[in-house]
């Protein structure tokens, strides 16, 4: 196959031509990504109409428009996802790559590469039939690696991370995170929830609580970045610069000062905190912006000594701003002592250049009612607040009373200024977390995907007779952001050989209110058979967003946002 249309520079081994040849072999594919990917530093940067025609010049497909910037790869007819943390035999945690074909029509073709800074360590191909979903791993080829991962498609696909935990740490041995893949990178990443906060004894280890973030440069040119570290009171902390090869990846642990991470102890914040009952910390946020024009992506991963939670940096603010799934859950709720089964951080930061006035509005799972509106909330620039529906967090603990000790729902966080949010949620019975991004209606859709769905049980059955019999499942959190009411939502469940397992059919959500479905509080109705692991698709006439929250049996719970198309 040929492509035409193209310009080569001047300088090009052969002369400057109209068309590239593609090939199969990986001396003909310099970055061994996929079978036929065009590399800028080939192609005369400019804005080209494309053509793929067979040698003898037979017209294949019009390719249509596409714009070659130096030092970026452009796909043609195909879709990248990228995996900024990847973990692989690393002290205990190893990655599941969870790849869906979104493609009602075609098989796809998955090429998936673990990424050593500047070469591939190791490549897996996978051809993915509709509906389906693949499990890829790189755990057999490679012993205490991190990297980042680029997971080409010839066709539309939903891509989450799972890195799971199994060893002697965090109480019981066993923790777990998620996130979903990024479909581009962008000029910035902001990480609204960052804490550094050593044990007040040693002043070190054990943590009470950490953050590690990664950042992946997305691009085949070297990405210069500047990290700026921004206490809770919105003040610049740090500026530290850093450099990242093409396609590289950096790890930056707040525990470990040199280089681009500086040493948060020496800063006015950590001091004061050191005289409050909280003791010695930092919290704050993180802007990592790429200053010479390179993509990047990032994900956070926060620690504490019995769970750990991540979520995906944003690229800019917005608002509003939505979070699907909250909850307040106790039987004793004392904010100092209690019994709590559940409770939610909502991390708010402004983003913009003035005072944010802020209002956050609770709604219901069930009923769609707004229990609880918080308002009259003053952010000023680069500050961010926390509101905590155990101990109140920027608020009296008092305000959430209302809510009661058995609900869940879901939060809508308006300002007068552009806000990334960071949303946790802790369930200290099971010592367990999960955390993701809130998100906004320009990222909502009509086609909505979560790759992994879980019903699993040791009677594999929809319902087993005894709770104990419980293995993993899974909460779906479907939230409208829009002011129309959605009264068109389909939702089907394929298993991972893209079967569709059951539907449900003309649901309706009405406008800023949220729908939940739990695989197991739900068995009776969402009949899937007890031994299924698959994915949703969710199909609306208005465009939704969601989270999905894995839960395994007491010891651990992942959470991440859709992948809307």
């Amino acid at each position: 196959m040929r492509i035409h249309g193209i310009q080569k520079p001047a300088n090009a081994t052969w002369g400057s031509y109209g068309w590239s040849q593609t090939y199969a072999y990986t001396w003909a594919n310099a970055d061994d990504l996929v079978v036929e990917n065009f590399g800028t530093t080939d192609v005369q940067p400019g804005t080209y109409h494309l053509y793929a025609r067979y040698p003898n010049d037979t017209l294949y497909e019009d390719l249509g428009n596409h714009t070659f910037v130096a030092g970026r790869t452009t796909f043609i007819g195909l879709y990248p996802a990228y995996l900024p943390d990847i973990l692989s035999n690393y002290y205990g945690w190893n990655s599941t790559i969870l790849v869906r074909n979104n493609s009602q029509a075609k098989v796809a073709q998955v090429n998936t590469s673990l990424l050593a800074d500047d070469w591939v360590h190791r490549q897996n191909t996978d051809f993915i039939a509709l509906n389906s979903t693949r499990e890829v791993r790189f755990s057999n080829y490679c012993a205490f690696c991190r990297g980042s991962t680029l997971a080409v498609a010839s066709q539309d696909q939903a891509v989450i991370v799972e890195n799971r935990y199994s060893g002697g740490d965090y109480g019981d041995g066993n923790a777990a995170v998620a996130y979903s893949a990024f479909d581009a990178g962008s000029a910035a990443m902001y990480l609204p929830y960052a804490v550094y906060y050593p044990d007040p004894v040693t002043h070190g280890v054990p943590f009470v609580q950490y953050s590690r973030f990664m950042v992946q440069n997305t691009t085949t040119a070297a990405a210069s970045l500047e990290l700026t570290y921004i206490n809770r009171g919105g003040v610049t902390d740090f500026t530290r610069s850093d450099t990242l090869v093409a396609n590289g990846f950096r790890n930056y642990d707040l525990r470990d000062p040199g280089g681009a991470v500086p040493d948060l102890r020496q800063t006015d914040y950590y001091n004061t905190q050191c005289g409050t009952l909280a003791g010695c910390n930092w919290t704050g946020a993180v802007k990592v912006t790429s200053t010479n024009g390179q993509l990047i992506t990032s994900v956070l991963t926060n620690y504490w000594r019995w769970y750990v939670a991540a979520y995906n940096g944003v690229s800019g603010g917005a608002r509003p701003v939505f979070a699907p799934s909250i909850e307040r859950r106790c039987t004793d709720c004392n904010p100092n002592a209690g019994s709590w089964q559940g409770f939610s951080i909502t991390i708010v930061q402004n983003l913009g250049s003035s005072n944010a006035n802020v209002t956050l509005r609770y709604r219901n799972a069930t009923t769609g009612n707004e229990d609880l509106t918080i308002s009259g909330q003053t952010i000023t620039p680069n500050a961010a607040k926390g509101f905590n529906t155990k101990t109140g967090g920027n608020v009296e603990a008092s305000v959430y009373n209302v809510l009661g000790g058995a609900w869940a729902g879901a939060v809508m966080v308006e300002s007068s200024q552009p806000l990334a949010v960071a949303q946790i949620t802790i369930r200290p019975d099971n010592n367990v977390a999960g955390a993701y991004t809130g998100v906004h209606s320009g990222l909502a859709s009509t086609n909505t995907y979560l790759p992994g769905v879980y019903q699993k049980n040791t009677a594999y059955t929809s319902c087993p007779s005894s709770e104990n019999q419980w293995d993993q499942y899974s909460i779906l959190r479907i939230q409208n952001p829009t002011t129309s009411n959605a009264t068109d939502v389909d939702i089907y469940y394929y298993d991972q050989n893209g079967t569709l397992t059951f539907q449900e059919s003309n649901l309706t959500i009405v406008a800023g209110r949220s729908l939940s479905r739990n695989t197991r509080n739900h068995c009776a109705t969402i009949s899937l058979g007890g031994n299924w692991t698959g994915s949703v698709r969710i199909q609306s006439n208005q465009p939704l967003v969601a989270v999905a929250e894995t839960l395994k049996s007491g010891q651990w719970l992942a959470s991440y946002n859709s992948i809307n198309r």
